[in-house]
C-alpha cells in the first residue's frame, strides 16, 4: 500500500473503497452512505447543471436530465480531481454508473440514481455489463403503456413482465459478483426478494437482536457510550460482526462462514495497513445500528444518542479518525 496522508472526511471511503480493492479481495466497491466522498456529491451538482433537460416521448413520460451525460462529466470530474489523482496511482479509478431499477419483494421498483464505483482498472468491461442491463430494463419497460406500470406507498414500479424480473435478476447476480459478495448471500438475497419474504437486512436485525452473545455485545456498547466503542474498536470482537465486510451489504446469516471469512481478510489487511481500528468500527455499524432499532425504547436516551450518533456522516467520519490516529504505528 503506498504512503498516503489520510484526511478526517477520507477514513471511511478509504477502508471501505480502496482497501478491498488493493488488497485483491474484491474488483470493485459500491459507494455510499457514510462513505460518499464530499467531491462527488459536488461533481454530480455541476453536471447536472451542464445538463439540458429532455423528455422520453414514451406511453410512460419521465420528466429528466440527460443521466448518462451527467454520469460521464462527473466521473472525469472525479478522475481528475486530487482524489482522483491519488486512487490512480493504486491503479484504481472511479465510475459512475446510471442505476434505472432494482429487484423488490413487490416488483422491479423504478429508480433513477448514480451509484459511485471505485473500480480496478482492468474491470470496466463488468461495470460497463451492468449498465447496458440498466438501459434494457428502461427500454423494456417503456414498451408498455403507463397503465401497466403500478404505483405503490407512492413508489413507482415496472410492469411485472417476466423479461423486466429476469433482467432485474441478472443485474443483481452480476453485482453481487463484480463486488465479490458470497454467492451464498446472492442467491438468498434473490431467493427472498423474488418469493415475498423478509429483505436480508430485515432478517439480519432479527437476527441480531435473537443472538445472545451478540446481543448482550451491543447492549452493553450502547449502555456505557462512545468511550467504551473506542475500546472496543481496539480490541477483538465476536466473529459475527465481520460477517457485514461492507457497508450496505448483509450476509446470508450473520454466522456466514463465507462473509465472515472475507471480513477477517480485510481486517488482516486493514491491520497490516494501520487502519484495523478504524475496520473495526465499520463492521460494527451495521449490528450497532440494527439492534438500536430492534430496542426501540423511546424512553431510553442512551439508545437514543447512538441512534443520532450513527445516523450522523460527519460524526462517524470523525471518530473513525480519531481512532485511525490512535493506531499503533
Amino acid at each position: 500500500m503506498k504512503k498516503y496522508i489520510i484526511e478526517p472526511e477520507d477514513i471511511l471511503f478509504w477502508i471501505e473503497g480502496v482497501v478491498p480493492i488493493i488488497s485483491e479481495l474484491r474488483n470493485a466497491s459500491l459507494i455510499g452512505y457514510p462513505i460518499y466522498p464530499k467531491e462527488a456529491d459536488l461533481a454530480i451538482k455541476r453536471a447536472k447543471r451542464r445538463c439540458i433537460d429532455y423528455k422520453i416521448d414514451k406511453p410512460l413520460e419521465i420528466e429528466t436530465i440527460d443521466h448518462q451525460a451527467v454520469c460521464k462529466l462527473a466521473e472525469n470530474e472525479l478522475n481528475k480531481g486530487l482524489l482522483g489523482k491519488v486512487l490512480k496511482d493504486e491503479e484504481v479509478e472511479f465510475r459512475i454508473l446510471l442505476r434505472t431499477g432494482f429487484l423488490s419483494k413487490v416488483g422491479v421498483k423504478f429508480i433513477i440514481s448514480y451509484d459511485l464505483f471505485l473500480i480496478r482498472n482492468d474491470t470496466s468491461e463488468s461495470i460497463y455489463n451492468i449498465e447496458e442491463a440498466y438501459g434494457e430494463l428502461l427500454v423494456d419497460g417503456l414498451s408498455y403503456n403507463s397503465k401497466e406500470w403500478k404505483y405503490i406507498n407512492g413508489e413507482l414500479f415496472y410492469p411485472s413482465k417476466g423479461s423486466i424480473i429476469s433482467t432485474a435478476e441478472r443485474i443483481d447476480r452480476m453485482m453481487g459478483e463484480i463486488l465479490s459478495y458470497p454467492s451464498c448471500c446472492v442467491n438468498r438475497f434473490i431467493e427472498n426478494k423474488k418469493n415475498d419474504l423478509y429483505p436480508l437486512e430485515v432478517m439480519y436485525g432479527n437476527q441480531v437482536s435473537t443472538d445472545e452473545e451478540l446481543s448482550l455485545f451491543l447492549k452493553d456498547i450502547i449502555t456505557r457510550g462512545k468511550d467504551f466503542l473506542t475500546d472496543i474498536c481496539k480490541k477483538n470482537m465476536p466473529d459475527s460482526i465481520y460477517s457485514t465486510p461492507y457497508m450496505g451489504f448483509y450476509p446470508c446469516s450473520i454466522d456466514c462462514r463465507n462473509a465472515i471469512k472475507l471480513g477477517k481478510k480485510l481486517k488482516d489487511f486493514s491491520r497490516s495497513s494501520g487502519l484495523l481500528y478504524p475496520y473495526n468500527f465499520k463492521c460494527l455499524i451495521p449490528s450497532l445500528w440494527h439492534y438500536c432499532i430492534i430496542y426501540n425504547d423511546k424512553k431510553d436516551k442512551k439508545v437514543i444518542k447512538m441512534k443520532e450518533f450513527l445516523s450522523d456522516r460527519e460524526r462517524l467520519r470523525k471518530f473513525a479518525y480519531g481512532l485511525y490516529k490512535e493506531e499503533p504505528k
